[in-house]
C-alpha cells in the first residue's frame, strides 16, 4: 500500500473537503484524489489505528492511500514503484502551501 500522510495546519474536514473539491476523480473515483492516472482513498484519521484498510496514523491526520498489489504473488517492480512516488510527491508539493499541510510518504502492507 502507497500511503501520502498529512499533517494539516487548518482543520482536518476542512481540508479533506478542499482537496476533494479540487482533484477528487470522476465516477466511482468522485471520494478519491487522483494523482497520475492512480485514484488514492481518503481517510480521516479517527483514531490512531483506521481498521477497515489497516492503516496507522495519528488521529486527525488525513491519509491518501492506494494498493499497488491486490493479490497473492502479484509484484511491482522497484521503478515503477518509484515513479508512483515520485508523482505523489510532485503532487504533494503542489498542493502543500494553498491546502495548509506537511507529508510523508509511506510503504505498507494489510493483511488480506
Amino acid at each position: 500500500m502507497l500511503q501520502l500522510v498529512l499533517t494539516v495546519d487548518d482543520g482536518s474536514r476542512k481540508t479533506e473537503r478542499g482537496l476533494l473539491s479540487e482533484f477528487s476523480g470522476i465516477g466511482a473515483y468522485e471520494d478519491c484524489i487522483a494523482v497520475a492516472g492512480d485514484h488514492y482513498s481518503v481517510t480521516v484519521m479517527e483514531s490512531d489505528y483506521e481498521d477497515g484498510y489497516q492503516i496507522s496514523a495519528d488521529e486527525g491526520q488525513i491519509v491518501m492511500h492506494m494498493y499497488v498489489t491486490y493479490g497473492y504473488g502479484e509484484t511491482i517492480s522497484a521503478e515503477k514503484l518509484l515513479r508512483k512516488i515520485e508523482a505523489l510527491r510532485e503532487w504533494a508539493e503542489s498542493a502543500k502551501n494553498s491546502h495548509k499541510f506537511s507529508y510523508e510518504i509511506r510503504v505498507g502492507a494489510n493483511y488480506w
